[in-house]
């Protein structure tokens, strides 16, 4: 019976703050599409004209890396893990950077000193 009430609800039976996530969601993809397209513009306008004056391939290149990021940065596991791998080599380099490669010596020596 209940099945039935919202079928014949149709568009009402959602809920409010269903309609408002939804119409957010809109405006943000608009503001981000027209961003895109904005900076485009800017990016390939004459500098005699207020805008960078890069070329065609160089727009397309630069766009590519920024929709890239924003694909990546948008998955935190992915991002957990590229600056998980980053913390553990940094950390692994540090170390054998000052256990056998520093001016200095190891920690030990510079204990004794």
């Amino acid at each position: 019976m209940m099945a039935e009430k919202r079928v014949d609800e149709g568009m009402r039976s959602f809920p409010r703050t269903f309609w408002i996530a939804n119409i957010l969601e809109l405006f943000e993809r608009g503001a981000y599409y027209g961003m895109m397209s904005v900076l485009a513009v800017y990016l390939r306008m004459k500098t005699a004209d207020g805008g960078l004056g890069f070329s065609e391939t160089s727009v397309g290149f630069l766009q590519s890396i920024m929709l890239t990021l924003t694909y990546v940065m948008d998955r935190p596991r992915l991002l957990w893990a590229i600056f998980s791998a980053i913390g553990i080599l940094t950390v692994i380099g540090l170390l054998i950077y000052d256990r056998y490669l520093s001016p200095e010596g190891s920690d030990m020596q510079h204990e004794k000193t």
